[in-house]
């Protein structure tokens, strides 16, 4: 476990994988602590965030959702990007963003980068399937197969950041600059 980071497990109510946009309600809500924007995820990986939270369910956006972004980076090399989905795959998104010279391997394992303060570092995503270079950027792509098949989730994990709204405060003061 990670100090900053504090966990609770829920179970999947309802879930969908097979439309544009997904998401699954969990049996955790504001009784239980619950807040939106935080990470959910599995043994095997991460899920999704929490988009809204009534008293006893919250509502989670999945890494099936054209909306989400996930702060991933390449294990082997630590370079990151943002890790989106297409719309198509349940079982594959896009790792985007990563410098031409990352030079990723292909099974090489993606995980959270620990940037977002949502998720700790580490956490395993999926691994790399695919990898070409854009020649009109100095980015390449990579395709992610997913650990997790978010179609057969049934418990969840809720993780917070216990310090995120002190790290938000510095973020925001940058900002204001």
């Amino acid at each position: 476990t990670i100090p900053e980071f504090s966990v609770t497990d829920a179970k999947v109510v309802t879930n969908s994988v097979n439309r544009s946009d997904n998401y699954m309600i969990i049996n955790k809500g504001s009784r239980h602590g619950i807040t939106e924007g935080m990470g959910v995820l599995t043994e095997k990986g991460v899920v999704g965030l929490v988009r809204e939270v009534n008293t006893n369910y919250s509502l989670v956006m999945t890494l099936l959702h054209r909306q989400m972004r996930l702060s991933a980076a390449i294990q082997s090399n630590n370079y990151f990007g943002s890790l989106v989905w297409e719309g198509r795959d349940p079982y594959m998104g896009r790792l985007e963003h990563i410098p031409k010279h990352a030079r990723p391997v292909s099974r090489d394992t993606i995980v959270t980068s620990g940037y977002s303060l949502i998720f700790p570092p580490d956490i395993k995503v999926g691994v790399v399937d695919t990898s070409w270079l854009d020649p009109t950027s100095n980015f390449q792509e990579i395709k992610v197969r997913y650990f997790e098949d978010l179609g057969s989730v049934r418990r969840v994990y809720v993780v917070w950041n216990k310090d995120q709204k002190e790290q938000n405060e510095l973020l925001q003061a940058a900002a204001n600059e």
